[in-house]
């Protein structure tokens, strides 16, 4: 039995604050076959002496004429139903797959192999990849981006949100040293998505998890306006915009 040929792929799934994902409309005239479906998410195959985050930087860039400036999230690998014809005969694609996000104000320019795009909810967006791909793909998408949206502190009132949504939230009461961990990934988590989007409710957010935080250590707010004047009048504050590069 002859040994499995595959060309490896990296794939981006891009996803808005809406929790909507970007897909791209396929120019036809690309498509192997005029059945397989026109829709398809950014990125591509890798070329000699890439990593994998690498392609995938190169790819956004080609296919969006955009850029991200953080780290993409691996979500997970997929052999796909795609055969692809070479001269040593049709080849296997195996695509890695990366949850990440672009900036909002992002001017999204598409490349030639694609004529339009649109953000759809998330099972717009597995019904339209599941034929190209695989429904091992559509069941990982919905868990994994589930789990990834799951699993963390939340505001207070985001249970009856839930409810008022016809469904029920399933959550616990954190320890206060599970607490404390979790808002330091949910500041972690705020500060990204202000490097995204530099605007007030952004600011909020991180304003909100800090005095969080200042509580969670037993901290009032004047005395953290004091440990912060003391380290000014010491140190001084940030507004000089002063980048230290060395020191000779």
């Amino acid at each position: 039995m002859s040994e499995q040929i595959f060309h490896i792929g990296v794939k981006g799934l891009i996803r808005n604050k809406q929790g909507e994902f970007l897909l791209l409309n396929i120019d036809p005239s690309r498509l192997l076959k005029e059945k397989t479906s026109t829709w398809d998410i950014p990125g591509g195959r890798m070329e000699a002496g890439e990593s994998f985050e690498t392609t995938l930087a190169r790819e956004i860039k080609e296919e969006l004429d955009v850029s991200y400036d953080t780290k993409p999230d691996f979500f997970g690998t997929i052999l796909t139903r795609l055969q692809i014809p070479t001269d040593r005969g049709k080849v296997a694609l195996v695509l890695m797959l990366y949850l990440l996000t672009i900036p909002d104000n992002a001017k999204i320019k598409l490349s030639h192999e694609h004529v339009s795009y649109e953000w759809v909810d998330l099972e717009t967006a597995i019904e339209r990849l599941k034929d190209k791909y695989s429904e091992s793909f559509a069941r990982q998408m919905r868990k994994g981006v589930t789990d990834r949206h799951h699993k963390k502190l939340v505001r207070d009132n985001i249970p009856e949100i839930i409810r008022a949504d016809n469904h029920e939230p399933i959550i616990r009461i954190l320890s206060d040293d599970e607490y404390k961990t979790e808002l330091v990934n949910k500041l972690s988590e705020e500060l990204k998505e202000f490097s995204l989007d530099s605007s007030i409710e952004e600011l909020a957010d991180i304003a909100e998890v800090a005095d969080a935080l200042r509580e969670s250590i037993g901290k009032s707010a004047e005395e953290l306006e004091e440990a912060r004047r003391i380290k000014n009048k010491r140190n001084g504050a940030f507004k000089n915009k002063i980048y230290l590069e060395g020191v000779k």
